[in-house]
């Protein structure tokens, strides 16, 4: 190559104005041209290799999040807190309390009768039940006499079975305590004595008398005692007084 060099300036310089240095001028103009458009493609190379590198160092500026949106507080359910004329509404509302009755109907035929003579005061006297809300619950939401009052019927009849077939006494917790309910229940000398079955209940009407309230139920059981079967039906006008945030049975009685 340096030899070649060394012939081409040679002849450049000793006949310029030739053919063969003319030739040689053009051969070398063309080279440079060349090189100089591999160069261009060359550097263009490495500058798109650097832009896109540059690219991926750049972070990508992402869309701002969407801010938590607070959960909004629990507003109290709206009810129709008059007292419910079908009792059959109650008893589903309440059914979560019954594990051992059969039977859980409404009788709207059990109910007071005007002019009769109850051996009570206090039932005779009583009044329909219109004040119905008795208190809000932890959620603000309204907690209304005849609701509770079905209720705790249902768990108690539902609860009286495993108490008196011998398992929890906790139906106990359920009468006011030192009440007539609270001594009979807890006093009552047959329990694990005897297997009862309950087949029915029937709730009725619901009053207001003096500091609680009368609810009219008929009972219908059947009992196993050595040996021995039976059933027994029970007309009861039972009396609860709120406790505290609870409903209480203080006493029933028959008619």
């Amino acid at each position: 190559l340096l030899a070649l060099e060394i012939i081409t300036l040679g002849i450049k310089f000793m006949a310029p104005e030739s053919a063969a240095a003319e030739a040689i001028t053009k051969f070398q103009v063309g080279m440079v041209d060349t090189l100089g458009d591999f160069r261009n493609q060359i550097v263009g190379l490495f500058d798109r290799d650097d832009k896109k590198a540059e690219e991926e160092k750049t972070p990508v500026e992402e869309e701002p999040e969407e801010p938590e949106q607070t959960q909004e507080e629990e507003k109290p359910v709206v009810i129709d807190t008059t007292p419910a004329k079908d009792k059959a509404v109650l008893i589903e509302e309440a059914k979560a309390s019954n594990n051992n009755i059969s039977s859980v109907t409404a009788n709207p035929d059990l109910a007071y009768v005007s002019g009769k003579d109850y051996g009570s005061s206090a039932i005779n006297n009583s009044v329909p039940l219109t004040e119905n809300v008795w208190r809000e619950d932890a959620k603000g939401n309204s907690v209304l006499y005849d609701q509770e009052i079905v209720r705790t019927l249902i768990a108690f009849d539902s609860g009286w079975i495993d108490y008196v077939n011998g398992g929890s006494d906790s139906v106990i917790d359920l009468t006011k305590e030192g009440s007539r309910a609270y001594r009979s229940a807890s006093s009552y000398s047959k329990v694990g004595k005897i297997n009862e079955t309950f087949d029915a209940l029937e709730i009725g009407e619901i009053r207001k008398g003096g500091d609680g309230y009368y609810a009219w139920v008929f009972e219908k059981i059947t009992k196993t005692e050595a040996g021995r079967t039976s059933s027994a039906s029970y007309h009861w006008i039972y009396y609860l007084e709120p406790i505290g945030n609870e409903m209480k049975i203080v006493d029933y009685i028959k008619y």
